[in-house]
């Protein structure tokens, strides 16, 4: 890593407004200048400049932060790129620390890139490249898209590429760990990919990452082949595009997930430039946090066969539980792509003002499917509409027992949907867990007044010990702070969140976003120090608690044991006593 006191040189040394002027227009209004934000759909300009504080953040979606953090975020690269490129810019020399410090992965890095050149020079030189090239053209995809998707051709030859990355220095093992070569029985090795259209796979940071190879081959029995799992790719967190892609979605607050390569590239040379693609696989929950970080706002535009409507039903439950989730429905059968090519831009723009939610796509799927006229089909359609429901709320509920009721002219009192478990049916909370969640409100109290600076953060942080916490899901977001202010100034909650994982994001949306403080804007408000103390008070009253409950199954445990519990009775209620007096400033109650 570069030493902080580099990376502070480079924050203070970097001309923010200079940096930030290079992508939005700034006008100067007092101290701090003001611009449209880059980093959402923004009408009023709401993305601030303080040249004072050297920060640089959007009021209303907060994306932005020192200098590094917002080139990062506007050039969609990672840190440690940000801030060689910026420290180039400025004269401070930062190469010996990065070769110090080599990424294990980066031999990886460079092998891919290789192997994107050796699969890019076969197609703009090759004969057999010139061949695909018509296939892309006839296609209608632009010299330009092809070139910035870094789109390429692996010859049918049994090993140009090894030979290749051969000649490049690159380790064998290293090859065939990224599964670009392969060892024959006889010891000979051979190329993976051949005679196939090569799509390079990129991750969040535009590293290419993988490969997948689309057979030009009318008789092949496969059409795409990917790269396997390899140190640096994981199929469970990469979509395609979205290093080009997250800036746009978050910018629109929208997001359009494809099942084609061909359809994001159609879309992007058309000027839609936040479409990704799925893997060919289910979205992972990390996919799905991935996607979540940029936006809550989902539209899904598969193919329009049945293939294509059928990936869909299969996807949506998974995206509704956190997204909200509409559906671009393709006519003709056809693919976006196709559309596209047939109907032209202004035809496919046509389709997403007439975009469904999911659960009227659903619905209207398993409705298709039913033959009325046959009990057992419609059994099958109230299961169906059932299970679409769970974990939807009232109105949505609501609407589609009437829709339901009517659709099969019954009284929507006869239509019984099962219910959801109650939070008290899943889990009898006993009476010390009962507590846990009111001293989880000291806890969460706490975190936001640590968010309103550092200073406040130290303050707080230096009262407490690892043993002073209602949850452990609520420490492990106390720990990610103390984390993000070794290398931050001010918190920003967009920087923050990227660090969590979708335990973390969840437990911030369900508990700290309602907790009272939050919702009245405290974080805006004069630090209130007498209430912050009381608060660390009855946190660290959870180490208390704690040595209760152990106390408490101790003496039941002796007791079963017909053994002696005097020394540990009097220790068990005078630690009560204890979390009375505490808790007794809060009501809380013991």
């Amino acid at each position: 890593m570069i030493p902080d006191e580099i990376l502070k040189r480079i924050d203070d040394e970097t001309d923010l407004v200079s940096l930030v002027s290079e992508f939005i227009s700034l006008e100067r209004k007092g101290k701090n200048y003001f611009g449209l934000c880059p980093f959402h759909e923004d009408s009023n300009p709401s993305f601030s400049v303080s040249p004072e504080k050297n920060i640089a953040m959007c009021m209303t979606c907060h994306s932005g932060g020192r200098p590094i953090n917002f080139y990062r975020r506007i050039k969609n690269i990672s840190f440690n790129e940000a801030a060689i490129d910026l420290a180039n810019r400025i004269g401070i020399e930062v190469g010996e620390y990065e070769r110090k410090n080599t990424n294990v992965n980066d031999k990886f890095y460079a092998l891919a890139n290789d192997a994107v050149s050796f699969y890019q020079l076969n197609l703009n030189s090759s004969l057999s490249g010139k061949n695909v090239l018509s296939y892309l053209n006839m296609r209608n995809i632009s010299d330009d898209s092809i070139k910035k998707f870094k789109l390429g051709y692996a010859p049918n030859d049994k090993d140009t590429l090894f030979n290749y990355l051969k000649e490049k220095n690159h380790d064998i093992s290293d090859m065939i760990t990224l599964g670009l070569v392969k060892q024959s029985d006889d010891g000979s090795y051979y190329d993976f990919f051949r005679n196939r259209l090569i799509f390079p796979i990129t991750n969040t940071y535009d590293n290419v990452v993988g490969f997948s190879a689309r057979s030009l081959d009318k008789n092949e029995k496969n059409k795409y082949v990917n790269s396997p799992e390899t140190p640096i790719f994981k199929k469970s967190d990469t979509l395609y595009n979205l290093s080009n892609a997250k800036l746009e979605a978050n910018r629109k607050q929208e997001i359009i997930i494809h099942e084609g390569f061909f359809d994001v590239i159609k879309s992007d040379q058309n000027g839609i430039k936040n479409a990704i693609a799925t893997m060919g696989t289910a979205l992972t929950a990390t996919h799905i946090k991935l996607i979540g970080n940029l936006t809550k706002n989902v539209v899904l535009a598969f193919d329009g066969d049945n293939a294509g409507i059928e990936s869909m039903i299969k996807l949506i439950p998974s995206l509704n539980s956190s997204l909200s989730v509409e559906v671009l429905k393709v006519p003709d059968r056809l693919d976006p792509d196709e559309y596209l090519t047939k109907y032209g831009l202004d035809k496919y723009l046509e389709l997403f003002k007439n975009k469904v939610d999911s659960y009227q796509f659903m619905y209207e799927y398993y409705e298709s499917k039913t033959n009325f006229d046959n009990a057992n089909d419609i059994k099958q359609f109230q299961t169906s509409v059932a299970s679409m429901l769970k974990g939807a709320n009232m109105s949505v509920v609501s609407l589609y027992k009437e829709r339901l009721a009517k659709r099969l002219n019954i009284s929507s009192s006869d239509i019984k949907l099962p219910k959801e478990k109650t939070f008290v049916e899943k889990e009898t909370k006993s009476r010390e867990d009962k507590l846990e969640s009111k001293f989880e409100l000291s806890d969460i109290a706490l975190f936001i007044e640590m968010t309103k600076s550092k200073e406040l953060f130290t303050y707080i942080n230096d009262q407490l010990t690892i043993s002073h916490y209602s949850n452990l899901v609520a420490f492990s977001l106390r720990t990610k702070l103390i984390s993000y202010y070794e290398y931050n100034e001010y918190f920003i909650l967009g920087e923050f969140r990227e660090l969590l994982d979708i335990e973390q994001n969840k437990y911030l949306e369900d508990r700290v976003f309602k907790h009272l403080d939050w919702q009245n804007n405290s974080r805006t408000k004069e630090v209130n120090y007498k209430k912050i103390d009381r608060e660390i008070e009855v946190l660290k009253a959870t180490e208390l608690l704690r040595r209760k409950k152990y106390l408490a199954e101790l003496i039941v445990e002796r007791l079963n044991n017909n053994q002696k519990t005097d020394k540990e009775i009097i220790e068990y209620k005078d630690t009560i006593k204890k979390l009375n007096k505490i808790m007794e400033d809060k009501k809380y109650g013991i």
